[in-house]
């Protein structure tokens, strides 16, 4: 039970790369629910995916701080709540700067 948040935060991470992977690679935008797709083309299905793929990095990072042992249990909570905070803004420039490029 050592290792239980780092491979919960490991499985959380790897579905939504894996889901954001699907997206990408598929520009379905289909998969994304219906509430959010605003935009029906292939493009916006891409740059969904980058946000997801930006914002899954941070409960990957936390697992990989857990893995030190139960003292880095706090350190590693920090690090998934400063990971979104830092990746969502990082996912949304991803793709103000792919749209800029295509002015």
């Amino acid at each position: 039970m050592e290792y239980g948040y780092s491979i919960l935060m490991f499985c959380f991470s790897g579905g939504l790369l894996l889901y954001a992977l699907l997206l990408y690679a598929t520009g379905d935008s289909a998969l994304i629910p219906k509430n959010y797709a605003a935009k029906k083309d292939k493009r916006y299905a891409r740059q969904v995916a980058k946000i997801v793929a930006a914002t899954g990095l941070a409960p990957l990072m936390s697992g990989y701080v857990a893995l030190y042992g139960e003292k880095w249990m706090l350190p590693a909570v920090l690090v998934l709540l400063s990971g979104f905070v830092i990746c969502i803004p990082f996912g949304i420039r991803l793709v103000r700067d792919e749209e800029e490029g295509d002015k």
